[in-house]
């Protein structure tokens, strides 16, 4: 998913659980990148801020249209900041 937050404050909430507890799996992939998992089992951890996506416009970006997608997002973005 692409979404706005320059506050970041989704980012604070996942840097918490993330912080807080192991990831339950680790695989590396054949790129060499890392991929973690972590279950949130406490339906408080997860709630820093509950209105961090309330009236979030969420857009998709998946397989081959992902790069395709983030520069329409982001050109939407900043022409929506200039007017």
């Amino acid at each position: 998913m692409i979404y706005s937050d320059p506050e970041r404050r989704v980012d604070a909430i996942l840097g918490e659980v993330e912080s807080a507890e192991k990831p339950v799996t680790e695989l590396l992939d054949e790129y060499g990148v890392v991929h973690r998992l972590w279950a949130v089992s406490d339906p408080a951890a997860g709630c820093g801020d509950p209105e961090a996506m309330t009236d979030q416009k969420l857009v998709i970006a998946d397989g081959h249209h992902r790069y395709e997608t983030s520069l329409n997002f982001r050109n939407d973005r900043e022409r929506k900041r200039e007017s």
